[in-house]
């Protein structure tokens, strides 16, 4: 079984070198590094170690030719996601650490693609409620510059590696040292630069079980919670990428992180926030998700198939007056981008006539824009009525000043 693994299986330990070997710290990817592979990786921790030490082999490092970086990146991502490799905390650290740093910083888009995917899984496991927007509302200090991170970090890693070595009889002071540095950590602002190099000193920790249970607990607990920090951010900086590709894997990320209210900001996001109800914008606000561009089709096609798939969102289905503002303006900005044929193309636009086509309950299936046209008007005016009905019964505040058809925005054509 080991040499059938071994053979074409990619474990943690060397998806991770790979993947350090292949990014540098400069944000570019490199040509060659010090890779490994699963017999490599085998023989330098197993077998090789001992017999390294018999015959006295040098600790000389080769270095590897990497002759297509994004294609080697690619599959230890993959490899990276899928391996069950040791511990699951220690799994966990090192998939986050490596995952979050190439989903901001490796310099192609089809690889944050890949990293910003992987992540959503991250963040159901993490269990996030609150969005990295939401937290810098916050006036949170600025992260940790290097050198105070690097202190700290070795403040950590001597005080560990002390509680080690006196495990069998650990004396108060060390167990005061850590303590300490741990509790200098956790009131630490960390970015994803700051925090992978935390979660790189913590692994070896997690991964070997030689700490007393209570300070093992607490690095456990101090590695959950950068992880979730982490994957906030990367999130949060993925919904605003420079590419499309890319921005379309953090929305299907983020949809699958914190479900429908992400995707409503996310549809909202289709249009500039002129031909948006501003009442309905900013109850919706919590991801800080920016304006998509017009030519932005990945991440229109990323947002309409799950329209598609799921339907209405439940928040739009009540029949408060919440409610029916909502589905009216998500009902408007999937017609304007159906309809806007100047500014969309014609993939984007056609995928939004199926998304409406759905959320319509199969009211109308059509690629045809006049049809579509004259399909929202009538729908649209039944909801003014629902919405007079309500207001008639006294259950939801005032009309706003904006209605659907109002919000035209500054330049009349949407995305200009």
């Amino acid at each position: 079984m080991a040499s059938v693994c071994l053979a074409g299986c990619r474990t943690t330990t060397v998806a991770t070198r790979n993947l350090d070997a292949v990014l540098s710290s400069s944000d570019t990817f490199r040509y060659q590094g010090d890779t490994t592979t699963p017999w490599k990786d085998f023989w330098s921790f197993g077998l090789g170690s001992v017999s390294g030490g018999l015959i006295g082999k040098g600790s000389e490092t080769e270095l590897s030719q990497i002759s297509n970086p994004t294609g080697f990146a690619m599959g230890n991502l993959v490899a990276l996601s899928e391996s069950r490799q040791g511990p699951a905390i220690w799994r966990e650290n090192e998939q986050v650490r490596v995952l979050t740093r190439f989903a901001r910083y490796a310099p192609s888009q089809l690889v944050r693609e890949r990293a910003l995917l992987e992540l959503g899984a991250q963040a159901q496991r993490l269990g996030l409620e609150e969005s990295y927007y939401e937290r810098q509302g916050d006036g949170e200090a600025l992260p940790a510059n290097a050198p105070e991170l690097i202190e700290a970090l070795d403040g950590l890693v001597d005080a560990a590696r002390q509680l080690i070595a006196e495990r069998n009889d650990p004396s108060e002071t060390a167990a005061l040292d850590f303590g300490a540095a741990v509790d200098l950590l956790e009131g630490t602002k960390l970015d994803v630069q700051g925090g992978s190099r935390l979660l790189r000193a913590l692994g070896p920790f997690l991964r070997n079980v030689g700490l007393p249970a209570a300070s093992q607990d607490r690095l456990v607990a101090l590695s959950t919670t950068v992880q979730a920090d982490l994957v906030r951010e990367a999130l949060y900086f993925g919904a605003g990428d420079r590419s499309s590709v890319a921005r379309a894997g953090a929305i299907r990320a983020g949809i699958e992180a914190f479900g429908e209210p992400f995707l409503i900001e996310a549809t909202l996001a289709l249009l500039p926030p002129g031909y948006v109800l501003e009442a309905v914008r900013q109850r919706r606000q919590r991801f800080g998700i920016p304006p998509i561009p017009a030519s932005f089709m990945e991440v229109h096609l990323a947002i309409a198939e799950t329209l598609r798939e799921v339907g209405l969102p439940v928040d739009a289905r009540r029949g408060t007056r919440n409610s029916l503002e909502l589905k009216g303006t998500l009902l408007s900005v999937l017609w304007r981008v159906a309809v806007s044929d100047v500014a969309f193309g014609d993939r984007s636009r056609h995928a939004m006539m199926r998304a409406l086509g759905s959320l319509s309950g199969g009211e109308l299936h059509t690629l045809r824009s006049e049809e579509w046209d004259a399909w929202f008007e009538g729908r649209i005016a039944e909801l003014a009525k629902e919405i007079e009905r309500v207001e008639g019964e006294g259950g939801d505040p005032a009309a706003p000043t904006e209605s659907f058809e109002s919000t035209s925005g500054p330049g009349g054509t949407p995305g200009s």
